[in-house]
């Protein structure tokens, strides 16, 4: 994939987010959604929210990463879905950089200061993944962890393999 392919963009029209959940429909995070009027009424609650980040490969949805800027106290931004077409392949870690990136752009200029996201504990590659860019461990669930980094020090984590 050339370079000139590829576009990191927030969406924020209902229409568009539409399409990209249809182009990750088959994925697990989307099973409580059942139907199109499910699917629909769910983009606009995340768009009406949150935030919606999008890597397109000539213009094909290839990653997405959501999340809320809504603790405006607290000032820390929740990730509520991550997803990678498996087709990525080998690109699937560039492509989460720059989603990530994009998304923490984003955050830093709504004032949020933190990134908090909830990883399966079975998702052992996620989570040493997490770990190698910085963020900790905070609170233990069920069957999953919350982990936080700064902004700064996840962007910080972008400059260096800049």
């Amino acid at each position: 994939m050339r370079d000139e392919d590829v576009s990191v963009r927030e969406v924020t029209d209902l229409d568009e987010l539409d399409q990209v959940f249809k182009a990750f429909a088959h994925m697990n995070f989307l099973d409580r959604v059942k139907d199109d009027a499910d699917r629909r009424e769910y983009a606009e609650k995340l768009l009406a929210n949150g935030h919606v980040v999008v890597e397109y490969h000539s213009e094909r949805p290839m990653g997405m990463l959501c999340f809320y800027c809504n603790d405006l106290e607290t000032k820390i931004v929740f990730i509520s879905m991550f997803a990678l077409l498996d087709e990525l392949g080998f690109a699937k870690g560039r492509t989460m950089f720059r989603l990530a990136e994009k998304s923490a752009e984003i955050a830093r200029e709504a004032g949020m200061e933190m990134v908090r996201i909830e990883v399966d504990d079975k998702n052992i590659i996620a989570r040493k993944l997490y770990e190698r860019m910085g963020f900790e461990y905070t609170e233990k669930r069920e069957h999953s962890s919350l982990m936080i980094i700064t902004i700064d020090k996840l962007l910080g984590c972008f400059k260096k393999r800049s």
